[in-house]
């Protein structure tokens, strides 16, 4: 499976590698991102991201997706626990992954303060095309560059380590929307996502230290607007030592939310419950029980990164686990059946010199559209996406691929009394 990425490793562009049945993410799984190709180690100079698409029903990766490592597009990772999130657009159509727009080898560490490194965010859509969408010299190199998020419509929002909040349209300069959070030992953002339309952050320190849990938004703003700390994880019962919120999820209705904390389970540490009003404001979640990995914690570690399903009555989590070896970790999962929970599952082992961070569903396709126009005496058709153009003479088939699979626009004169056109996506 990466075999073949060593081969381009550092030279070429992303790449798609079918790795089983799938030719492209399919909705329902998991996207689990690997950083490391499982032959070159992890470094801080940065490393190769890989966005494997894992089978829940199969228990193995169907399709795999390879970052540039090196040109115009180029997007690495550094060797930072906290870094490598992966979060889905608010429209579920793009993957949303933050890193370092250089290429590798780099020759010094990427992710420290004042690295002339560009920092970027690139999005990946279902069929796995990689776009860089956004690359900023001047923001966040105060530190590690956390992770970002993005409405689907072009606007992103970033975070990184002593640099607050910022806002990066395309073609945008970064417009500062949080000023708390960017000095030094302040702040630490952490993870971002989108709750019911508002931008939230994990955080260690917001809006100063002493201050843990997970900071809040009005809405998803593009000038400067302070945030409020609505999930608080300071004092957990029997905790002990420093908090340190990562990975976190809530449902739609703000009535559930899960915040992992990557201390020990020792010190208290593992996946939060909140309850909440529905309001999603600071005063309306309500602490309800901690989950611990019944599992061999001295291998398989605490939790980093969560993805979870609230569809049904008892919601299905998924974690990365963040042991204490920089690489090798694994993927496992749990259903929530209430404050006794600590059956969690193991699906997935990384790489022992590569490590998976983030995890989330894969996107959705965005829906085709198709139009028909004259162009003299020809027909032209144009459509979006990867599908392959189909035609038949009757609207009920039978049927076929257009010869030669051409790319939109495809221009033809017209054949028959009628003929009949449709994109077939696999």
């Amino acid at each position: 499976m990466v075999q073949d990425g060593v081969e381009w490793f550092g030279r070429i562009a992303s790449k798609t590698i079918n790795v089983g049945v799938s030719n492209r993410f399919t909705p329902g799984d998991l996207v689990v991102l690997q950083v490391g190709d499982g032959f070159h180690a992890l470094a801080t100079a940065g490393s190769a991201i890989f966005l494997n698409n894992f089978s829940l029903s199969s228990l193995n990766t169907t399709f795999q997706v390879s970052l540039p490592t090196a040109g115009a597009d180029a997007l690495i990772q550094g060797n930072n626990q906290f870094t490598g999130m992966i979060g889905l657009s608010r429209d579920q159509r793009l993957l949303v992954i933050s890193g370092y727009h250089t290429d590798l080898p780099y020759t010094t560490t990427v992710e420290a303060a004042g690295s002339p490194v560009p920092r970027a965010v690139g999005t990946v859509d279902a069929a796995g095309n990689f776009t860089l969408n956004v690359t900023t010299t001047t923001a966040f190199n105060g530190g590690t560059f956390r992770g970002a998020v993005s409405d689907g419509l072009g606007n992103f929002w970033a975070g990184a380590q002593n640099s607050g909040i910022q806002y990066l349209g395309n073609n945008f300069s970064p417009v500062q929307i949080s000023t708390l959070g960017t000095g030094s030992g302040t702040g630490a953002i952490r993870d971002l996502i989108m709750a019911n339309g508002n931008i939230c952050f994990s955080t260690s320190q917001f809006p100063s230290p002493g201050n843990h849990g997970v900071a809040a938004f009005v809405g998803a703003p593009t000038t400067p607007q302070e945030p409020t700390l609505v999930i608080n994880t300071t004092s957990i019962p029997g905790s002990s030592g420093t908090p340190s919120a990562k990975g976190f999820a809530i449902n739609s209705n703000l009535t559930i939310a899960y915040v992992a904390d990557v201390r020990s389970f020792a010190q208290g540490g593992g996946i939060y419950r909140f309850n909440g009003t529905g309001t999603g404001t600071a005063g309306s979640w309500t602490y309800a029980y901690t989950l611990v990995n019944d599992l061999n914690s001295s291998s398989t570690g605490v939790f980093q990164e969560l993805a979870v399903d609230f569809s049904g009555p008892n919601p299905k989590i998924y974690a990365t686990t963040a042991n204490a070896a920089t690489a090798g970790n694994f993927l496992v999962a749990a259903t929530d059946t209430g404050p006794s929970t600590t059956s969690f599952s193991l699906l997935a082992t990384a790489p022992a010199i590569a490590a998976f961070r983030g995890v989330t569903f894969a996107p959705i396709p965005a829906p085709v559209v198709l139009s028909i126009k004259r162009a003299g005496t020809n027909v032209v058709v144009s459509w979006n996406g990867s599908g392959t153009l189909q035609s038949a003479s009757a609207v009920t088939g039978t049927w076929t691929d257009v010869s030669g699979a051409p790319a939109s626009p495809y221009t033809n004169a017209p054949v028959g009394s009628a003929r009949f056109y449709r994109v077939h996506v696999q």
